[in-house]
Parts: structure tokens; C-alpha cells; sequence
């Protein structure tokens, strides 16, 4: 891989402290974070849950192949039944709604209050991810 996913949590991290200096009205900055957030965390789920369950081969036999990816992922975190996972799947979705809006929503606003949260759930998603790793 020539990305590692940690360099990309760290580069949405950066994001949002120098959203400030990139040219673009607020709102556009807001639906980059959102965009990026997501995804950061997307693939950072997928690392751990390969290392500790075999996410890539597992998710690709039944009945994980009836989803896409992105619903397989949290179907697959669903079945693990462990109880930090369960509230990462609703932040997960919460996130994702984010991003949706973000990149497909270009008639709604995003808000501060929209940037605030997604802030606060990437960063929640991460931390619970971490800790899941080391566990």
C-alpha cells in the first residue's frame, strides 16, 4: 500500500486545523472535511477489523456479499457483537450522512454546527478504533 491509513487520519486532522488557510468559502471546506473524515475512518475501520477478524477474505463470502461496502462494514461490525463497535456503527452512519450530503446535497447548506459534529464524530470514530486495536 503506498498510503498507510494512520497518515490519512492524520491528514484529515490537519485539515481541520487549517481549514482557514485553503481559498474556498466556509461551506466548501466543510464539505471537504466531511468528505475526507469519512473516508479516513472508512479505511482505518477496514485495517483493524482485517487485523483482528479477517475483514477482507471474511466480508467476501456470504452473506456479507449481499451489501455494498460501505453496509458491509457495519453489517460485518454488527455480527462481532462486542459493544464498542455497536456505538461505532451509529457513528459511522452518522458520519457517513455527512459525507453524503456533502458531496450530493450541493443545494443544502453545511453548516458550522454540521462541520462541528462531523469534527466530533471523527474523532470519536478514531479514538474508539484505537483503542479497539489494542484490545
Amino acid at each position: 500500500m503506498s498510503v498507510l491509513i494512520d497518515d490519512y487520519v492524520e491528514a484529515v486532522n490537519s485539515l481541520e486545523k487549517s481549514l482557514d488557510k485553503i481559498n474556498a468559502t466556509d461551506e466548501v471546506k466543510y464539505r471537504l472535511y466531511c468528505n475526507r473524515a469519512y473516508y479516513a475512518v472508512y479505511h482505518k475501520a477496514i485495517e483493524v477489523l482485517d487485523t483482528k477478524h479477517n475483514y477482507k477474505q471474511v466480508s467476501q463470502q456470504a452473506p456479507y456479499t449481499n451489501y455494498r461496502s460501505h453496509e458491509r462494514l457495519t453489517e460485518f461490525m454488527a455480527d462481532i457483537n462486542n459493544q464498542a463497535l455497536i456505538g461505532l456503527i451509529f457513528r459511522l452512519k452518522l458520519l457517513k450522512s455527512f459525507r453524503v450530503k456533502a458531496d450530493y446535497a450541493l443545494d443544502k447548506t453545511i453548516s458550522q454546527t454540521d462541520f462541528n459534529r462531523a469534527v466530533r464524530q471523527f474523532k470519536s470514530i478514531v479514538e474508539i478504533l484505537n483503542q479497539y486495536q489494542g484490545d
